[in-house]
């Protein structure tokens, strides 16, 4: 289990989730900004990213200014 609370991801870039990835595991994000990130070479969720069945709690949390170059540009959800 992920736990984050009053952190800001900002300006990061990767693949896919360039703030947070949860790959089928479970994530819990509370307070937290995700400011500017970019999901590159056709990924989606710059902000965030939710695979596989995973579960992701997001409270009282920003997302702004994210991109990505394909599907969602703050939050991303995939399943196989």
């Amino acid at each position: 289990m992920l736990h984050v609370s009053n952190t800001t991801f900002m300006q990061n870039h990767a693949g896919l989730g360039a703030g947070v990835e949860n790959f089928g595991g479970m994530a819990d994000v509370t307070g937290s900004t995700f400011d500017s990130n970019s999901a590159d070479s056709g990924g989606s969720g710059g902000g965030l990213s939710n695979y596989v069945s995973g579960t992701f709690h997001l409270t009282n949390s920003t997302l702004a200014g994210n991109h990505a170059t394909t599907k969602v540009a703050a939050c991303g959800t995939t399943a196989p």
